[in-house]
């Protein structure tokens, strides 16, 4: 909401329409401490109070959210020695939560090294070879620098928007394509600013397609996010501009 008035009937309207069912919201959290200022602290976040602190944090539908710098951190632990079977590091790549792809340039590479595995027709319990393993080192690393890497929560966008803008972003290589979507916002005292909203990737098939069909499936993936981030965001007629370096596609 864009004033606390706004946010306060937004609150009271939802409180109202649930009570109907007789369902009661608790576990109240929020990046104002104005709206938590009527609300029994009882009700309140277990991670969040009426005086918001910067370390304080709590989950958001899996993601972990710092009400007091409004912006998502992700937490990765990793275990203390390299997991060096099939079994534990898919266990491991599948603990990383990324349901809107933000750290998707780190992720891809994962996703990569276990189609690797399969093909090696490496068992469950197995220790990897050490070519594989060193190549996992590597990418063991990058999964590393996830910890602790904070977005921006709000997109800069409300009643002071003088133009907005969607900009996505598509690429493929012989491993693996994918797609992003940016939102670029100017306000109305001229700052523009871009965040980006969703990312996707794909590992590329084990028959080998051609580059050609490869970045045409990308350009595929690029149209869906965004058809998906406007119908969300009820975006529909925000100028929208779709980027690729592949000539086919833009020929196509």
């Amino acid at each position: 909401a864009d004033d606390i008035l706004l946010l306060r009937q937004t609150r009271d309207q939802v409180c109202a329409l649930l009570s109907r069912g007789r369902f009661e919201l608790r576990k109240w959290a929020s990046n104002s401490p104005q709206l938590l200022a009527d609300i029994d602290v009882e009700n309140h976040g277990l991670a969040c109070s009426k005086t918001l602190q910067a370390n304080e944090q709590l989950k958001v539908l899996g993601i972990s959210w710092k009400p007091a710098l409004d912006v998502f951190q992700f937490d990765v632990s990793l275990p203390p020695s390299i997991p060096k079977t099939k079994r534990s590091i898919l266990s491991l790549v599948a603990k990383i939560f990324d349901p809107l792809g933000w750290v998707t340039p780190v992720t891809v590479n994962a996703k990569i090294f276990l189609q690797q595995l399969w093909q090696a027709k490496v068992d469950w319990d197995e220790a990897i070879a050490d070519d594989l393993l060193a190549q996992w080192k590597t990418t063991h690393a990058s999964l590393a620098t996830i910890n602790g890497l904070h977005v921006d929560r709000w997109v800069r966008y409300g009643s002071d928007t003088a133009n907005c803008e969607l900009h996505g972003f598509c690429d493929a290589s012989t491993t693996a394509f994918a797609a992003a979507v940016y939102i670029r916002v100017t306000s109305v005292t001229g700052e523009t600013t871009s965040r980006l909203l969703i990312a996707k990737s794909k590992v590329a098939p084990i028959k080998s397609l051609s580059i050609p069909r490869l970045e045409l499936s990308a350009a595929v993936l690029l149209a869906r996010l965004l058809e998906f981030v406007r119908s969300s965001l009820q975006l529909t007629t925000v100028p929208c501009f779709c980027w690729t370096d592949a000539l086919v596609v833009l020929a196509w």
